[in-house]
């Protein structure tokens, strides 16, 4: 009885280490695709949750499957990095071994975005524009024309949601050195009004939430019942 109690351990440390195994090997095989599908320079960080995993495998369905990558570029955003979490992920073990997959479809995608400053002041056009966090917002700083002038000033922001979208709106305004007359103050802050449409976010997210974070803008999203493609677009399985 002893010897069996024995084997039966050292069996089942055998299927969950098998089970690990296979969890890092599908991690892996799922980070090569997403560094070649998104044009990634850097192999992202694919961990595969949930245990056993092989019966996931088995299932075709997978509970959840964490994503960190950097240098995301969709539409205008570039270099954006990405901590999402697709879950209930469906893949059938045929397609998988005869690399038949055209489409996946996912209850979830939802996590987290980082989307750097320079980017966001590159969506501007407003050149040279620096854009710099502070205790209750934004410091936008740069160079634009208003009422037939150029004019260098600081202006405060604060980054909200509007209709889905991200967009920065001005505030106070100051001149470089010199106090502004109104109107022109007034005409000043509509320059440095920043909008980011809801549809530049990666994989269809939705945005839940945006703040000032301390090296871009933190967004938290998410997406419900997608499907993913292997050309990079992304349906909804609601419409069908």
């Amino acid at each position: 009885m002893r010897k069996l109690l024995i084997g039966l351990g050292v069996l089942v440390v055998v299927l969950i280490a098998a089970d690990r195994v296979a969890a890092v090997l599908a991690a892996r095989a799922v980070a090569e695709r997403v560094q070649s599908d998104f044009g990634l320079a850097d192999r992202p960080a694919v961990t595969a949750h949930g245990i056993p995993f092989l019966t996931q495998v088995a299932r075709g369905k997978y509970s959840d499957v964490q994503v960190r990558a950097d240098g995301l570029h969709t539409g205008e955003l570039s270099r954006v990095s990405v901590n999402v979490r697709f879950r209930g992920v469906h893949a059938g073990l045929a397609d998988i071994v005869r690399q038949q997959i055209s489409s996946v479809p996912v209850d979830q995608v939802a996590g987290s975005l980082t989307i750097p400053y320079d980017v966001v002041a590159a969506v501007s056009e407003i050149p040279g524009l620096s854009i710099t966090p502070t205790a209750d917002g934004l410091t936008l700083r740069g160079t634009v024309s208003a009422l037939g002038q150029s004019i260098t000033a600081s202006v405060s922001g604060r980054v909200t949601l509007v209709g889905g979208d991200i967009v920065i709106t001005p505030g106070s305004v100051a001149g470089a050195g010199s106090a502004l007359p109104p109107q022109v103050a007034s005409a000043l802050a509509s320059r440095f009004s920043i909008h980011i449409p809801a549809g530049s976010l990666p994989l269809g997210l939705t945005v839940d939430d945006v703040r000032a974070g301390s090296h871009g803008l933190s967004v938290t999203a998410h997406v419900d019942q997608v499907v993913l493609h292997t050309d990079g677009s992304v349906t909804s399985r609601l419409n069908k």
